[in-house]
C-alpha cells in the first residue's frame, strides 16, 4: 500500500504541511509507503472542461503544460 499526500496550500511548510507531514509520519510508522507532494506553488492549469478526459476515457488531460497528468496517474495507480 502507498498514500500519497496532495498538498494545495502556498505556504510550502505552513499548518497543513505540517499536518500532512504528521499524518504521512504515523502511516510510516506502520510501514506504510507514503509520497508528499507540493502542488501549492506550481503552475497548474484548472480545468476547461473541455470533455476530452471524458471522451477518450483515458484520465489524462489534454493540457500537458504542467504536471497534472503525472499527479493523476500518481491519484488512480499510487506505485506507478
Amino acid at each position: 500500500m502507498k498514500v500519497i499526500a496532495f498538498n494545495a496550500s502556498p505556504r510550502e511548510n505552513g499548518n497543513t504541511a505540517t499536518l500532512i507531514q504528521h499524518a504521512l509520519k504515523t502511516l510510516q510508522k506502520e510501514n506504510i509507503e507514503t509520497e508528499f507532494i507540493q502542488l501549492g506553488g506550481q503552475l497548474i492549469q484548472g480545468c476547461t472542461a473541455c470533455g476530452t478526459c471524458r471522451k477518450l476515457q483515458n484520465k489524462e488531460c489534454k493540457i500537458i503544460n504542467d504536471n497534472i497528468n503525472l499527479y493523476i496517474k500518481k491519484w488512480f495507480n499510487p506505485m506507478a
